[in-house]
């Protein structure tokens, strides 16, 4: 599977030689801006997370350029569009409360209007690409939590459900990681591992079966 590569995507909602407020659109957008923290939605080993995120609601980055602090707000819609519950959290992806945001009045009335006025989730702007993107990284994820499922890694070390090739720096960028792309099990090696797993797990319930079964002694004329 490839994740094609886009160009850099994201909603300004403010920028100034003193702070930034975007809305990333694309995971390249939420890596770039989302660099240097430990928030889950700016990770390079689980894209799936800010593809989850971007789905379930609003999500937002706010920069604080001169010293490059760094906070994310997330407001969740449910199924029927209605926003339910809305958080803050810093670089080190701890939540926090409102009453403790550094941030200067003026920026935060430009983030509660995007937030207010707006009523669909992140994942509604992207792209098609982008859009793709999340379906083949959402497939990938419930492929391996299949598998996984289907086996038991403290009994059967050793397999290897996911293999994810990871990231490279781009020559013309120092800031920031870009995803490339994913390799999972193909087809025919999913199907053949899915059967060793259920062979080996019939074969032991069947060895554990007999070993169970108390021994009589036959009656003999001798």
């Amino acid at each position: 599977m490839k994740i094609k590569r886009t160009k850099l995507e994201y909603k300004q909602i403010h920028r100034s030689s003193d702070w930034l407020i975007v809305k990333p659109l694309n995971i390249k957008s939420s890596l770039k801006y989302g660099f240097n923290t430990k928030w889950c939605t700016s990770s390079k080993q689980d894209p799936h997370v800010f593809y989850k995120y971007s789905r379930g609601g609003i999500l937002i980055y706010v920069i604080e350029r001169k010293t490059n602090i760094k906070w994310a707000v997330y407001w969740e819609i449910d199924e029927k569009g209605k926003k339910q519950d809305l958080s803050w959290w810093n670089s080190a992806d701890d939540r926090i409360d409102s009453m403790l945001l550094t941030i200067p009045e003026d920026m935060i009335s430009k983030i509660k209007k995007e937030l207010f006025l707006e009523s669909k989730p992140n994942y509604f702007y992207f792209t098609e690409t982008e859009k793709e993107n999340c379906e083949q990284v959402e497939l990938a994820k419930e492929r391996k939590r299949k598998i996984e499922s289907l086996t038991n890694p403290g009994r059967w070390p050793g397999i290897t459900t996911y293999r994810d090739e990871g990231y490279y720096l781009p020559p013309d960028e120092s800031n920031y990681y870009d995803w490339r792309s994913t390799s999972t099990l193909r087809s025919a090696e999913m199907e053949e591992l899915i059967n060793k797993t259920l062979y080996h797990k019939y074969s032991y319930e069947a060895l554990k079966d007999s070993m169970s079964i108390p021994y009589i002694p036959r009656e003999t004329n001798d």
